[in-house]
């Protein structure tokens, strides 16, 4: 049986292998200067509504870039490197299989992106066995 922290981990390093960024452990807040960072946390889970054997957790991945200024202030910044972001953070999962994590099923959901902070969070629903309903 795998654990909510032990799934959380693999798709942290995973990752971190695709991106070639840096991913810590809990929820920075940003934005981020000198480096592109990643981190990973869990934000709780849910027992899943047909079968109390198995869990929906929620994990959460935020990647900031390089905090730059935009000094002048006369013209927004670009958003493709945002925006491309959080395209290879979903094909970075996409072609995994559930089981190489440990877990019944995992998605990405959704994601958002924060220009100002320059960074992209993913919503990763993954579905496990529930360790309470377990005998």
């Amino acid at each position: 049986m795998s654990t909510v922290t032990g799934v959380r981990s693999l798709i942290r390093d995973e990752l971190a292998g695709e991106l070639g960024v840096e991913f810590v452990d809990g929820k920075l807040e940003g934005p981020v200067e000198r480096q592109d960072i990643g981190c990973v946390w869990a934000e709780g889970a849910q027992e899943q509504e047909d079968n109390v054997l198995y869990q929906w957790v929620t994990i959460m991945a935020r990647v900031f870039l390089n905090y730059t200024m935009n000094r002048r202030g006369t013209r927004p910044l670009d958003p493709l490197p945002l925006e491309d972001l959080a395209e290879r953070i979903q094909l970075s999962l996409r072609d995994k299989q559930a089981t190489e994590f440990g877990c019944e099923q995992l998605t990405v959901t959704g994601y958002g992106i924060d220009h100002e902070r320059q960074a992209v969070e993913v919503t990763i629903m993954v579905n496990m066995l529930n360790p309470f309903s377990l005998i």
